[in-house]
C-alpha cells in the first residue's frame, strides 16, 4: 500500500467516526472552512493542505462535500468518501450559498471553542463571512462546537 493510500485509508477510518459522532450528537452537518492551511484539523483529518478557500460538509448521512478552487479540486479526487468535489466557477460566497441551501441543515458544528485552540481553527474573517451568507442570527441559532465531537473522533 503506497503512503497516499494509507493516509487516504486513515481518513476514511477518521470520517466514518465523524458521521458516527454526527448522528449520535444529532448534528447534520460538520463544516470546516480553511483557506491557505488556516484551520489545522484539515491535516488531521485528511492529511491535506488547503490553498483555495474551500468548505469541506461531512454530512451524517455519509455523502460528503467539497467545495474548492478549480485549481485545488483535483487534490480532493482520490478521497473515496466525497460524493462531490465542486470546483467553484464563481465566488465563494455564490457557490456556498447555492450548496448550503441545498442541504438546508439544521444543526452544524464549526471549528469553534473558547478552551481549547486546537478545535478552534475557524478564523473570524471566514466566520464572519459565514454569517453574511449563511444570516447571522440563522447561523448562531444552528452551530455548535465540533471540539467535542472532535475529542471523541480523534482521540
Amino acid at each position: 500500500m503506497s503512503d497516499t493510500q494509507h493516509q487516504t485509508t486513515e481518513s476514511a477510518v477518521i470520517v466514518r467516526r465523524i458521521e458516527d459522532e454526527l448522528k449520535a450528537r444529532g448534528i447534520d452537518l460538520y463544516l470546516i472552512v480553511s483557506r491557505e492551511d488556516s484551520d489545522p484539523i484539515v491535516a488531521r483529518i485528511l492529511n491535506a493542505h488547503v490553498v483555495a478557500q474551500t468548505a469541506f460538509l461531512f454530512r451524517a448521512n455519509g455523502e460528503h462535500l467539497v467545495l474548492t478552487g478549480r485549481t485545488d479540486a483535483m487534490a480532493y479526487d482520490g478521497y473515496p468518501f466525497f460524493r462531490e468535489i465542486i470546483a467553484m466557477e464563481e465566488g465563494f460566497d455564490v457557490e456556498f450559498a447555492r450548496v448550503f441551501e441545498r442541504l438546508q441543515p439544521k444543526r452544524v458544528a464549526l471549528n469553534i471553542c473558547e478552551d481549547d485552540p486546537q478545535y478552534d481553527g475557524l478564523r473570524w474573517g471566514l466566520y464572519q463571512q459565514l454569517q453574511e451568507i449563511v444570516g447571522a442570527d440563522e447561523l448562531r441559532a444552528m452551530e455548535v462546537s465540533s471540539a467535542e465531537m472532535l475529542r471523541a473522533v480523534l482521540q
